[in-house]
C-alpha cells in the first residue's frame, strides 16, 4: 500500500524535475549514488523503481539509505497502465532507464509527447547471454528509437552501434564510495610473505570459478598464498569440497557480505581474483582499485582494459584470458613470485579510482549531462567525457 500511495503523488504531484531515472530495482550502489546526487543537487531528478527488491541478489536496503525523491511500479498486471499514465502526461525532460525489456517500447510514448529517452547500456556477451531473435528484433526498433545512450566506457559504445549505428553515446562511468574504501584500505597490513587472494561474487559457472578451481589445483599446495572466496550460489558446495583439497585455513569459503561490512573485508586481502566468463561490467573491481587491491580479471569484463590501464600507458593490473586456465595460472604465480612489482599496480589502480571513479565525478558527470542533453548552457567540462 506504501507503494501504491508513493506512486499516485507522484503520479499527481504538480512538481515537474529535470531528469526521470528509471532502474529495475534497489541496491546499495545505487543507493548512494542518488543520495550523494541528492546532496549536491537536490530535487532536480527523480527515480522510479520496477521493484523494492532485486531476486537475483540478497542486499539489504533501508528505507532511509533513499535519501532522494522516488516511487515503485506496483504489480506486474498493472505495470503498463501505470507508465502509460506516467509517460502520456510527463514532469521531466528527460527519461533514463537503466534496463532492457521488450516492453520498454511504450517509451515511444514519451518520445512522440517531446520526452528524450536516454539508455545507460553496457556491453553483454555471448559467453553468458542467450540470445533470443524476439529480444535482438526488439533492441534494433527501440534502440534505433531512443534519444541517445549513457555507456561506462568504449566497450558499451562499440556494443550498441551494432543495433543503432548512429548512436549517441556519452559516458557516465560506475562509481563507488572511494574515500570510505580508501579509508579501509589503509588499515591493511601485510601477512609475512603471504598473498592473500580473494573472490567476490556469485557462486556461478558464469563467474569463471570451475577455471579459478583448475587454476589453483594445478599450482598446487603452496606456503605464500590464500584463498578466501566470498558470495553465494548453487556453485557453494563444490568450492567447500574444492576447499578441503588443501591444508587447512589455505582455502576458504565465507556466506554473502552486505555493502556496509565491504571495505573491512577488503582490507583484509591483498588480490581480487575476477575470472569472469562475460560481466557487463564488474563493479567490484572498482571497489577493489579504490581500496588499494591489486585486480587481476579475465578479458570478458566490460570496460576492464581501460579500468587497468591494459594499453593505456600506465599498466594497473591484470588481464588474462577467459576460460584459458594456464593463462590464468601464469597471472596468479607472476603476482606470487613478483609480489613487489604487483603491490605498486595496486597503488596506481587506487590513484586511478580516486581520480575517475568516485561519487563526486559521478555527481558531476550527471550534472553535465543534464545541461548538455537538455541544451542548457554547458557548465564545466567533465573530463571523463572526453574519453
Amino acid at each position: 500500500m506504501r507503494a501504491i500511495g508513493l506512486w499516485e503523488r507522484m503520479l499527481k504531484s504538480r512538481v515537474t524535475y529535470e531528469t526521470l531515472f528509471w532502474l529495475p530495482g534497489i541496491n546499495p550502489y545505487w543507493a548512494s549514488r542518488l543520495s550523494w546526487l541528492q546532496s549536491q543537487q537536490a530535487d532536480t531528478f527523480a527515480v522510479l523503481f520496477n521493484r523494492r527488491v532485486d531476486p537475483m541478489r540478497a542486499w539489504i536496503v533501508n528505507d532511509d539509505d533513499l535519501r532522494f525523491r522516488h516511487s515503485f511500479l506496483t504489480s506486474r498486471s498493472q505495470r503498463l497502465m501505470q507508465l502509460f499514465r506516467l509517460l502520456w502526461r510527463p514532469k521531466s525532460g528527460q527519461i533514463v532507464t537503466f534496463h532492457f525489456d521488450p516492453w520498454l517500447v511504450v517509451l515511444l510514448l514519451a518520445r512522440l509527447r517531446g520526452v528524450q529517452v536516454y539508455f545507460y547500456v553496457e556491453r553483454t556477451w555471448d559467453t553468458w547471454i542467450r540470445r533470443r531473435v524476439w529480444s535482438e528484433v526488439s533492441k534494433h526498433l527501440i534502440f534505433r528509437s531512443a534519444s541517445g545512450f549513457l555507456v561506462p566506457g568504449r566497450d558499451a559504445a562499440d556494443w550498441i552501434r551494432q543495433y543503432a549505428p548512429r548512436a549517441d553515446c556519452h559516458l557516465l562511468p560506475h562509481a563507488v564510495d572511494v574515500g570510505r574504501l580508501r579509508a579501509a584500505g589503509a588499515e591493511r597490513s601485510s601477512e609475512n610473505g603471504i598473498v592473500r587472494f580473494l573472490y567476490l561474487g556469485r557462486f556461478i559457472q558464469e563467474k569463471g570459478l570451475d577455471e579459478l578451481m583448475s587454476c589453483f589445483e594445478t599450482i598446487g599446495h603452496r606456503r605464500d598464498w590464500t584463498l578466501t572466496l566470498v558470495g553465494e550460489g548453487d556453485m557453494y558446495e563444490r568450492l567447500v569440497r574444492f576447499a578441503q583439497n588443501f591444508p587447512v585455513g589455505t582455502v576458504r569459503v565465507r556466506g554473502f557480505v552486505q555493502a556496509e561490512q565491504l571495505p573491512s573485508l577488503l582490507s583484509c586481502y591483498d588480490v581480487l581474483l575476477f575470472p569472469t566468463r562475460g560481466d557487463p561490467y564488474g563493479l567490484v573491481i572498482n571497489e577493489a582499485m579504490a581500496s588499494g587491491m591489486v585486480v587481476a580479471s579475465s578479458d570478458h569484463a566490460g570496460e576492464v582494459t581501460k579500468r587497468l590501464g591494459i594499453g593505456y600507458g600506465q599498466e594497473r593490473g591484470y588481464i588474462f584470458k577467459a576460460f584459458d586456465v594456464d593463462d590464468f595460472r601464469k597471472v596468479v604465480l607472476s603476482i606470487v613470485d613478483s609480489w613487489p612489482h604487483a603491490r605498486r599496480l595496486g597503488t596506481y589502480a587506487q590513484e586511478f579510482a580516486e581520480k575517475e571513479l568516485s561519487l563526486t565525478m559521478w555527481t558531476d558527470c550527471v550534472r553535465h549531462l543534464q545541461s548538455l542533453l537538455l541544451c542548457k548552457p554547458k557548465g564545466d567540462s567533465c573530463a571523463c567525457l572526453e574519453d
